[in-house]
């Protein structure tokens, strides 16, 4: 608050207007030249006032003439006001030579005026800009944005937008996308001058699928040692990645398959390396490879038997002894013995 002493004689009972108050509320204009300055060499109402086109101005006390009295205020951009506190706005910035008349209820009607040069600026331009961590987020992952606001007129609102369909305030928000894309993020801040100033600021904002698990490929067969013509099964397995996987195989004999099982038969003996290759559906593609020898045999000689027994020429009621004996197919055999309407069973290795 800004006090003002103007006195102005007009009889032997004058009007004068002892205090002229000039407030500044949140936002007004510049103070008059003549106010008494302090250590900054700004008056108190021009450090309030220079960037808000907004003042209140009052008048504590009138003395003289007869009451009551007549207050009225032309403000210098056309508009006028009347009583002892007024409020007003400038609509536009530059000097304003405010003039304040006071009138007494008395026949003559004395008069006092007060006139004051305010000057009213524009606030800064409103700007702003934010920033988002991490600089490059993938799916499902919190985002941090943080807004930032210089020039205009505080406190400031911030409006957000992620590209998504979702939108929040505040000046730091977190938000988490839930597909891969290209997102445009934008702020919008609004200041609380009057009139009022907005800003928005854009930035496209990347989100990546999570990184897949290292692909990793693996197989068996059956059987374990199979013979020359001998069909043998191979049963693919893969695991990370990203599926659908798709197979291939070297079998070792110039023979190759796809799929994740295949059989093949050998036609000769030997040592055969078998590989299996996967791939994965992802971007960029992963492969794995799997590698294992598999032994190839002969078929066993075609399988005989044969047996002895003695005495060669038993008696009745002698007891007999038999060998049985095998030759080719695979060991260990399996012998059995038919007696007539006997049969017994033993194995021999």
């Amino acid at each position: 608050m800004v006090l003002l002493n103007r006195q102005r004689r007009l009889s032997n009972r004058s009007l004068s207007l002892t205090r002229l108050l000039l407030r500044s509320p949140p936002a007004s204009a510049t103070a008059h030249p003549h106010l008494k300055k302090d250590n900054r060499s700004r008056s108190p109402l021009r450090r309030l006032v220079e960037h808000l086109p907004t003042f209140s101005a009052g008048i504590s006390s009138v003395n003289g003439g007869t009451s009551p009295y007549s207050i009225n205020w032309n403000f210098g951009d056309g508009l006028t006001g009347a009583g002892t506190t007024v409020r007003h706005a400038y609509s536009t910035a530059g000097t304003f030579s405010i003039v304040l008349t006071v009138k007494d209820a008395s026949v003559a009607h004395q008069s006092t005026t007060s006139q004051h040069s305010v000057t009213v600026t524009n606030p800064p331009t409103l700007t702003t800009s934010f920033t988002y961590d991490p600089s490059s987020p993938q799916v499902s992952q919190q985002i941090t944005f943080t807004a930032s606001a210089s020039g205009g007129t505080a406190p400031f609102t911030y409006n957000w937008t992620f590209g998504d369909g979702s939108a929040t305030t505040g000046s730091i928000v977190t938000h988490t996308y839930s597909s891969a894309g290209t997102f445009s993020v934008v702020l919008t801040v609004k200041d609380s001058g009057s009139p009022q100033q907005t800003a928005s600021s854009q930035q496209s904002v990347t989100v990546s699928s999570p990184a897949p698990s290292p692909l990793t490929s693996n197989f068996d067969y059956s059987p374990s040692s199979p013979n020359v013509g001998q069909t043998v099964s191979f049963i693919a397995s893969t695991t990370g990645g990203t599926q659908p996987y798709s197979y291939s195989w070297t079998l070792g004999d110039g023979s190759t398959a796809t799929g994740p099982n295949v059989s093949h038969a050998y036609s000769a003996a030997g040592t055969f390396t078998v590989v299996l290759t996967g791939k994965d559906s992802s971007s960029p593609q992963q492969t794995a490879a799997s590698q294992k020898s598999l032994i190839v045999t002969s078929p066993p000689p075609p399988l005989t038997a044969s047996f002895s027994h003695s005495p060669s020429s038993p008696q009745t009621g002698q007891q007999v002894a038999f060998t049985g004996s095998g030759s080719g197919g695979t060991t260990p055999y399996a012998f059995s013995w038919t007696f007539d309407q006997f049969q017994l069973q033993s194995i021999f290795t």
